[in-house]
């Protein structure tokens, strides 16, 4: 005859934390994930793109 040996529960740390640290604004220890060097690619690639789409009138801009 087979033993089935069952393990106990397995508590989730992060679960936890999230119902016992509550912070009282939800933006709270929210960090901006992207850097200025981020953005600044961003802005290099979108602005051309937008700009040329609205020049040759296509659809979409």
């Amino acid at each position: 005859m087979n033993t089935i040996i069952k393990a106990p529960p397995r508590r989730n740390l992060q679960s936890d934390d999230a119902t016992t640290n509550r912070p009282e604004n939800a933006a709270t220890g929210k960090r901006w994930p992207y850097g200025v060097t981020d953005c600044a690619i961003f802005l290099a690639i979108a602005m051309p793109l937008l700009f040329a789409m609205c020049a040759t009138g296509r659809p979409g801009a």
